[in-house]
């Protein structure tokens, strides 16, 4: 296998704007020199066209094509397998699942989401074809570690549309503009109230951590739903909730999985109260976790999953009190969307 370099040569000006995600003013000669050398650098051809532009209403940004991961799998020897697919839990979301494989004994997997609903036919052939080339992008991506977004993703921002090299204008010769005077205005976060409400739907609908944080990403190109706008946030929480109407409407849904995911809801609403009464400290759920025979190493790598999830390790408190028994626990954390690699008390 080929090695990785290690260092791409460009002009201070092109990787500035590349860090800021908008090469809008970058001239056409100069960033087509950056595009040619990195091809260069990591041993691809440029004639391939690896690279578009996604436009948005921020300006336009470098992304990464179908021809560029194909390239660099065959480039560095990797081989990319489908381990899954289909419809997620009874909507209309299509998932695949990819894992990346190189020589070197490295494995690395992710996967994609494409909402194909209203979709049939040659459509939905096409959707799901789509599906499968997001995955293979992404698994490619975080296995090598290229830091450009797959032109796929344009679709799950607002208003935007890819376009060639060709179509970008000329730049503003290589000079960034003038930010206008005055403070710029951030838009509003999402609230603690919105957060409870995705985080709600979600488990509802019985997203696994991994299914949650793509589709976070590849929708609204974020991993935690504290980093939406509030604008955003509405926005999913009436996307969340019109997957799970079109659940509900499933006869064939199992009812001790919802009856489970509902205890959680429960739990969940109920945990400002808890916080004021019967409060379980960790160092008390640690050593319950124990005395079920999960190590201090499980119980550790389980709050850490549980907090990166939801941000707030009380419910996780008091999941663990509750629990009879080590598969008990680990059930409920199922459930929660929650998930550790690999140990003993893991998945």
């Amino acid at each position: 296998m080929s090695e990785m370099p290690t260092k791409y040569d460009a002009e201070p000006a092109v990787i500035e704007q590349l860090i800021r995600g908008d090469v809008s003013n970058v001239p056409r000669e100069a960033l087509l020199r950056y595009i040619f050398t990195f091809c260069e650098r990591v041993g691809i051809s440029p004639l391939a066209v690896p690279f578009s532009l996604m436009k948005t209403q921020a300006g336009m940004r470098l992304v990464a094509n179908r021809n560029f991961y194909d390239a660099v799998a065959s480039k560095y020897s990797v081989s990319r397998e489908c381990v899954g697919e289909g419809f997620f839990e009874g909507t209309k979301l299509y998932f695949t699942r990819y894992r990346a494989t190189t020589p070197d004994g490295r494995v690395t997997e992710d996967m994609a989401l494409v909402d194909t609903a209203g979709l049939n036919g040659n459509d939905l052939a096409n959707a799901i074809m789509k599906a499968h080339t997001k995955g293979r992008n992404r698994a490619t991506r975080a296995h090598l570690g290229f830091p450009f977004p797959d032109e796929t993703e344009a679709e799950t921002v607002a208003g935007a549309t890819v376009v060639s090299i060709e179509e970008m204008p000329n730049g503003h010769d290589g000079e960034p503009q003038q930010e206008e005077a005055g403070p710029k205005l951030e838009p509003p976060r999402a609230s603690r109230e919105q957060i409870k409400r995705i985080h709600a739907v979600a488990h509802r609908l019985g997203m696994d951590e991994n299914a949650y944080r793509a589709y976070l990403e590849q929708r609204f190109g974020v991993r935690s739903s504290k980093s939406l706008t509030a604008e955003q946030a509405d926005e999913l929480i009436q996307e969340l909730s019109r997957l799970w109407r079109e659940r509900e409407q499933d006869p064939e849904q199992s009812q001790e999985a919802e009856t489970q995911t509902l205890q959680l809801l429960v739990e969940q609403s109920h945990e400002s109260a808890r916080n004021h009464g019967a409060h379980v400290s960790p160092v008390d759920a640690n050593n319950h976790l124990e005395q079920l025979g999960i190590s201090k190493e499980d119980v550790r790598a389980w709050r850490k999953a549980w907090v990166e999830a939801w941000g707030d390790g009380t419910a996780f408190n008091r999941i663990a009190i509750s629990a009879t028994s080590r598969d008990e626990f680990i059930q409920a954390m199922r459930h929660s969307g929650v998930r550790i690699t690999n140990t003993l008390g893991g998945v």
